[in-house]
């Protein structure tokens, strides 16, 4: 492709679209059109099968919780996202829920942890000081943000170390927690984050689809951020352990860049963990 090309493509503002167009170009015809089917006329969970669902790891980790608390022969799932920022996330989380109530009969309780004041300063190098600034993600307005979702999703405003335990006091068993996002970069807040999975096997769901954002970074590793708040987490605790997601290889898109994002909690003390019947 010669320069003049390239530069045709910017100054129209084609070039921001120009990956996706070739991602497609690259896909298989077949692929194409089953695609094209699925989005006409499939349903919540053949279309996030094929990732046509805004926010695709949102979608399949709500969708395998809801599948699973319904072979539980629960009616009701609390889900998470840590990080909120201006609500996008939050927003695309109360579409899929409606989705997949209206074709599974569950229902979602969906909870928002949010700050309100940006990014903490970084403690160490565990904070990945030299990707995020102190004070990064700031939301535009916490009103905003409490009018926009209200009654919709519950928010927890303030620090995640300050929030987090009360309201894992107030989970029950009738409405377990079966999905979280974790979307807050720093390793301190990833810590405290990860506190909503230390409480009784009962709140939970025997594995919980679990989806860490930050962990792509070309300096991300096993010792910083939210990568080293999960390897601590699993030397702390014989029986709840964190690991990759281990199904997603078949899927018909390959190698999105959101499935090695993608994380469980097993729950060995669960319950449903002690007997097969």
């Amino acid at each position: 492709m010669s320069l003049n090309i390239l530069k045709t493509f910017r100054d129209k503002n084609i070039s921001p679209l120009l990956p996706r167009a070739l991602r497609q170009i690259q896909k298989p015809l077949g692929l194409i059109i089953q695609m094209a089917i699925a989005k006409r006329f499939g349903s919540f969970a053949i279309k996030q099968h094929f990732d046509l669902i805004s926010r695709p790891q949102y979608a399949y980790g709500m969708l395998r919780a809801a599948v699973l608390d319904k072979k539980l022969k629960k009616q009701s799932i609390t889900v998470c996202e840590f990080g909120v920022w201006n609500g996008d996330g939050l927003a695309k989380m109360v579409k899929i829920a409606q989705g997949i109530s209206t074709e599974y009969g569950i229902n979602f309780n969906i909870v928002g942890f949010e700050s309100g004041e940006g990014l903490d300063p970084a403690l160490n190098h565990k904070d990945h000081p030299e990707i995020w600034a102190s004070g990064a993600f700031t939301p535009t307005s916490i009103h905003d943000l409490e009018q926009r979702f209200q009654g919709k999703v519950k928010l927890q405003i303030g620090k995640i170390e300050n929030t987090v335990d009360e309201f894992l006091e107030n989970v029950t068993s009738h409405s377990p927690i079966g999905f979280i996002a974790v979307d807050v970069d720093r390793y301190q807040a990833a810590v405290a984050t990860l506190r909503v999975l230390k409480g009784p096997a009962e709140k939970y769901l025997p594995t919980v689809s679990v989806y860490l954002d930050d962990i792509a970074q070309y300096e991300s590793n096993r010792w910083c951020g939210e990568l080293a708040a999960i390897h601590e987490f699993n030397a702390t605790h014989d029986l709840r352990k964190i690991d990759g997601d281990r199904t997603l290889y078949d899927r018909p898109i390959p190698n999105a860049k959101w499935h090695k994002k993608m994380f469980t909690l097993q729950c060995f003390d669960h319950p449903a963990r002690r007997d097969s019947r």
